[in-house]
């Protein structure tokens, strides 16, 4: 996850790179579903254990402007994940229909 958020920083001025990025590890996370009980929801929880380390990290008394700023990159990150996750799921979903056709 650390390289995740190093490049995602690295890439601020590319947010098409940024979400094509996050939409890829999004799907790549959705074969957990199964084997894992990975939840669509535990993106959310993810984003919220992010932004309560940069809060605890940057003083969100002092930094309230910086906070804002990292809770919205946060907020694009998790909602790109959670696109790909979900678009992964489909896809999946697709295979397995197929599967299931072809094996009847």
């Amino acid at each position: 996850m650390v390289a995740v958020v190093v490049s995602v920083m690295q890439s601020l001025d590319e947010p098409d790179k940024i979400s094509k990025m996050c939409q890829e590890i999004g799907q790549l996370h959705a074969k957990y579903r199964r084997s894992k009980g990975m939840k669509i929801d535990y993106w959310d929880k993810l984003g919220e254990a992010i932004t309560e380390t940069i809060r605890e990290y940057q003083g969100w008394k002092i930094h309230r402007e910086s906070l804002r700023a990292a809770t919205v990159l946060v907020s694009y990150v998790v909602d790109q994940l959670r696109f790909g996750y979900s678009r992964g799921l489909h896809v999946q979903g697709s295979r397995d229909t197929k599967e299931e056709e072809d094996g009847e």
